[in-house]
């Protein structure tokens, strides 16, 4: 099967769900980066203090993206059909239904390195 014809009520719901998860799964990432990047400046400051100038190090740390927006614009081209039911291709199916995205895996690496362990980002 390569297309599926849907209700675009259902697949409004789906992507709003999976939006909410990836909102919340960068923020716990986010927070988990921030407390790291804190610490790892704190450990350079104290160091600076201590008269240790001869850091070669820098903080070298990735700060996690959010995706939020590929949800939006899919959301929204739904919302501006004019069509009850709309057809859509495999790869739109892995994208909107499975939650999984040409970056889903950078996403999900990220998230796991900040202390982000939801199911779905461990999936990927």
């Amino acid at each position: 099967m390569r297309d599926v014809k849907m209700e675009k009520a259902v697949l409004v719901k789906k992507l709003r769900e999976n939006r909410k998860k990836h909102i919340e799964e960068f923020g716990t990432a986010y927070e988990g980066f921030r407390k790291q990047y804190i610490e790892k400046v704190t450990q350079m400051l104290n160091a600076a203090k201590q008269g240790d100038f001869d850091l070669e190090e820098d903080v070298d740390l990735e700060a996690p993206v959010s995706y939020e927006q590929e949800y939006n614009t899919a959301i929204q081209m739904l919302e501006m059909s004019c069509e009850g039911e709309v057809t859509i291709n495999k790869g739109e199916f892995d994208n909107y239904i499975m939650d999984d995205w040409a970056w889903s895996s950078r996403f999900s690496s990220s998230s796991a390195s900040y202390g982000s362990s939801s199911s779905s980002s461990l999936k990927h």
